[in-house]
């Protein structure tokens, strides 16, 4: 039977070991944002969070 490991490291002595799925961190960062984006704001900029209309908000795709 052939298993083939796509996502494995090879030790010198030839095991194939799997290596774990790495994260998107960069995805998950842009969804946070998006999803408390106004809670952001008033956190870390509350006088610019004061005069923004976040009705009118949208993020580029």
């Amino acid at each position: 039977m052939v298993c083939v490991l796509h996502n494995h490291k090879t030790l010198n002595d030839g095991t194939m070991v799997p290596m774990p799925t790495p994260i998107d961190h960069d995805q998950i960062f842009k969804g946070l944002i998006e999803a408390f984006f106004r809670e952001f704001m008033e956190l870390f900029c509350p006088g610019e969070a004061k005069v923004m209309d976040f009705t009118r908000v949208e993020f580029l795709r």
